[in-house]
């Protein structure tokens, strides 16, 4: 049988916390993911040549 298990996101977890330092882990890392975006959008895990 699965057994689901809860999670929380980063973020709802910021808003309970008030948390200034994972604020700024949060920020830092939109920051790096969003770096990796193309000119297209894509956001994954491949690269071009494939």
């Amino acid at each position: 049988m699965l057994k689901l298990i809860p999670t929380v996101s980063c973020l709802a977890l910021a808003g309970c916390l008030s948390s200034a330092a994972l604020a700024v882990n949060i920020d830092a890392s939109v920051k790096t993911l969003l770096s990796t975006q193309r000119e297209d959008g894509y956001i994954g895990n491949y690269t071009d040549d494939l």
